[in-house]
């Protein structure tokens, strides 16, 4: 009983602490498919990082192929992020208040023994 109040409350007071909640999202790479010649790069004037020169030396490297011992890795996979959680500041002392209070109760769940 007391470790799931100390993993709750922990939970409770870090969301409240750094303002993030974990969310399931897809991958960057899988909405917007790579050109054929690896990374996308800029498009960019005279003097500047990307322009014309930096596109033609890198359209004239080889593609390098990884070796790899199984399966391509599957690229539509899900990952977990952190996104803001835009909770308000009542929001997060309630939080604060909540998890603390968890976190309380399991240390003296621990110390009688149950």
């Amino acid at each position: 009983m007391s470790l799931a109040l100390i993993i709750v409350g922990a939970a409770l007071v870090s969301v409240a602490l750094f303002n993030r909640v974990p969310r399931i999202a897809a991958r960057r790479g899988a909405e917007r498919p790579q050109p054929p010649g690896g990374a996308p790069f800029r498009v960019g004037g005279a003097g500047e990082r990307g322009g014309a020169r930096d596109q033609r030396h890198r359209a004239a490297r080889p593609q390098r192929y990884r070796v790899t011992a199984g399966p391509a890795p599957d690229r539509r996979a899900s990952r977990i992020r952190a996104v803001p959680a835009r909770l308000t500041e009542t929001g997060r002392a309630t939080l604060t208040a909540v998890g603390g209070s968890m976190l309380i109760a399991a240390v003296f769940l621990a110390l009688s023994g149950l």
